[in-house]
């Protein structure tokens, strides 16, 4: 009787199929990976925004100013964001903080930041980095490793806005991946408290953001507002698509 014996694979065969394997690991991988990146950080900018919209909550109840958060921020003088935020930080997880431009050569900010489109952030008060500083500007580290600049200008009118780095000091530091803006108010009466726009000073330019201010009203869906977009999309924009560089 004939008994069939199974032919073993011989080395070359191996050798092979690894090879394929790895070929295909190489490729899929990466992109696994971005993946679960995008999705930590979408679940980081939802747990911050709600963060921030629960601080000034309590703020605003305590100010008796639950439907309109300019109410209370007119209290306060403009141009002055150490005075105008000082009630918002008591409920934030804070452990250190710039004011006011002030000793920026901290650890925790990076030498430069990025806007949605790519560009550097230049400006005195926009981004998180530590290029960013003046009067109107208060700059923090929170616990949880986030870096958060918040800024009342008075061109706002007692409203202002925050920007969030959601894994701080390290890259990319851009609007859209791990930057995020948050408007308090929107000088337009439109928005009287929290909201995910870029409420903007119409001073400096916008980055490729979209700025809510009196009759300019921005979308959650083209990714010109990001935060917005994270909160409706339960996603990170497209950069590439909206025509940004990668």
């Amino acid at each position: 009787m004939y008994i069939y014996k199974k032919k073993a694979f011989t080395l070359a065969e191996v050798l092979i199929t690894l090879g394929i394997i790895g070929v295909v690991a190489a490729l899929t991988l990466p992109s696994l990976i971005q993946k679960q990146n995008d999705r930590a950080t979408v679940a980081r900018v939802k747990k911050m925004y709600s963060v921030i919209s629960n601080a000034v909550a309590l703020w605003q109840a305590e100010n008796g100013c639950e439907t309109d958060v300019a109410d209370c921020l007119s209290q306060y003088a403009s141009y002055d964001c150490k005075n105008a935020f000082s009630g918002i930080e008591k409920k934030l997880n804070i452990v250190d903080r710039v004011y006011n431009g002030q000793d920026k050569n901290v650890a925790w900010l990076p030498d430069v930041s990025y806007g949605l489109d790519g560009t550097a952030v230049t400006s005195g008060w926009m981004g998180v980095n530590r290029i960013v500083g003046s009067a109107a500007t208060c700059q923090y580290l929170l616990s949880d490793g986030t870096t958060m600049t918040a800024h009342f200008p008075d061109t706002l009118k007692n409203s202002g806005y925050l920007f969030f780095d959601v894994n701080g000091a390290k890259p990319p530091n851009r609007v859209g991946k791990d930057i995020f803006p948050i408007g308090i108010g929107s000088n337009n009466d439109t928005i009287k408290t929290v909201n995910p726009y870029y409420v903007q000073d119409d001073s400096n330019g916008d980055y490729g953001m979209c700025y809510y201010r009196n009759n300019i009203q921005c979308s959650a869906d083209d990714g010109k507002s990001p935060t917005a977009y994270v909160l409706t999309h339960d996603a990170l924009p497209d950069l590439v698509k909206m025509g940004y560089p990668k």
